[in-house]
């Protein structure tokens, strides 16, 4: 059974929103895209987008309700994405995009992204929220319209943070200077930092 066309816009825009705004993903691939290129960003870009297409794989048997059901699970989970996104935002604020800083440092890989999934709570949220509002109710057809809602919201994802990939290797290519490659690097480091404290919100 097929989810109807205004159900499946609706995902599709829902999935534009929660994926194209600021966020741990986006922040860090646009820092990636900064420092290593566009190039060398598509295993974090693919890694992000296969990693969130397993969570909402996942949400669509349950999982998502789980994490609901124990606030223990959420703050844990909040702890490490804070720790992690604290020093990720030290290290892009000390870093730079010229090449030659960059040399024997490597981008986040494939499954590194896939695995920092799990520990983003703004990818919990689209779970949690895509899956209890999208799927049908019954249960025959429930699994059918969530495997749907899943794969839409992996096909949008993937180009609306593509955008902030092009918006890092952008600015690597206009910022001519190391004071303007370390004022980058700064901001998005506090931004990063930002972030970390926005889930406690």
């Amino acid at each position: 059974m097929l989810l109807e066309l205004s159900t499946l816009i609706a995902v599709a825009g829902f999935s534009f929103a929660t994926s194209a705004s600021p966020g741990p993903n986006t922040l860090l691939l646009a820092s990636s895209g900064a420092r290593f290129g566009l190039k060398q960003t598509l295993p974090h870009m693919f890694g992000v987008n296969i990693g969130i297409l397993i969570m909402m794989l996942a949400g669509a048997i349950g999982i998502g309700s789980l994490l609901q059901s124990y606030p223990l699970l959420q703050l844990i989970m909040r702890l490490l994405c804070t720790g992690y996104l604290l020093y990720l935002a030290w290290k892009l604020a000390r870093d730079n995009t010229a090449e030659t800083d960059n040399q024997n440092q490597q981008p986040v890989s494939f499954f590194q992204a896939i695995t920092i999934q799990w520990i983003n709570p703004k990818v919990w949220m689209m779970v949690v929220t895509a899956m209890s509002v999208f799927p049908t109710d019954a249960d025959d057809t429930y699994l059918i319209s969530a495997l749907q809602v899943a794969i839409v919201m992996a096909v949008i994802n993937l180009p609306s943070i593509a955008l902030w990939v092009t918006f890092g290797s952008t600015m690597r290519k206009l910022l001519k200077t190391p004071k303007q490659q370390r004022g980058f690097c700064i901001g998005m480091g506090l931004l990063t930092a930002a972030t970390a404290a926005v889930i406690w919100i």
